[in-house]
């Protein structure tokens, strides 16, 4: 009885706790707001422990259990080295509801990313402070870290992304969209032209409104 014992004590003690298969090469990848001290206290990784006994999967949960973190990428690399990158979302627009008492351009505000999943504002820059708005009413309690079933959200990004690449020659940036209950969606450009879009019917309006420019 004591042999099959001892057997998987030796081969635990020598694959999975020898020194030569301790972690001492942490190698994290990010380029957010997130320090890669940051990342590897969420992650709940430190070097000296076993590389082995390391669960990639758990690592990969906590960090993607962060709403402002899209995904992330684990890789062990015997004998001594773990890979942590990470990609954190990227703000296409703020999101404000006066209902719920969330307002753009600051820390703690609530920022929308491409697909319309909320997330929170951990650090206000330059870039964040040029975003468009948009402002809805009405709706339920926005989520962090999970996408807003909204028509309008979704239609008020489509007219953000669409406007970028069909108006880039004339200098027009959204600035905000303020939706008009559930059939339009009123659009201040740059230069302060506003636009009312059926929201049935948002990229036939912007078709439109290119043919009129």
């Amino acid at each position: 009885l004591c042999v099959p014992y001892l057997a998987k004590w030796g081969y635990q003690k020598v694959f999975f706790e020898g020194e030569h298969l301790r972690l001492s090469e942490l190698v994290i990848n990010t380029g957010g707001t997130f320090s890669q001290s940051e990342i590897a206290e969420i992650a709940q990784v430190k070097t000296g422990i076993p590389l082995l006994t390391l669960d990639l999967k758990d690592i990969k949960y906590r960090l993607e259990s962060l709403p402002e973190i899209e995904s992330v990428e684990v890789v062990r690399q015997l004998p001594n080295q773990l890979a942590i990158t990470v990609s954190e979302r990227q703000a296409l627009a703020w999101l404000s509801s006066p209902d719920h008492q969330v307002r753009p351009l600051r820390e703690g505000g609530l920022l929308l990313d491409h697909s319309g999943v909320v997330f929170p504002c951990r650090e206000i820059n330059e870039p964040l402070l040029v975003l468009p708005t948009i402002e809805i009413s009405g709706l339920p309690t926005p989520v962090s870290g999970k996408a807003f079933d909204s028509f309008q959200v979704s239609e008020g990004l489509e007219l953000i992304k669409s406007s970028e690449i069909i108006f880039n020659e004339h200098d027009l940036r959204v600035r905000d969209i303020r939706s008009l209950g559930t059939w339009g969606l009123l659009c201040r450009y740059g230069n302060d032209l506003l636009v009312t879009f059926d929201i049935n019917r948002v990229k036939t309006g912007i078709g439109d409104l290119g043919r009129i420019l």
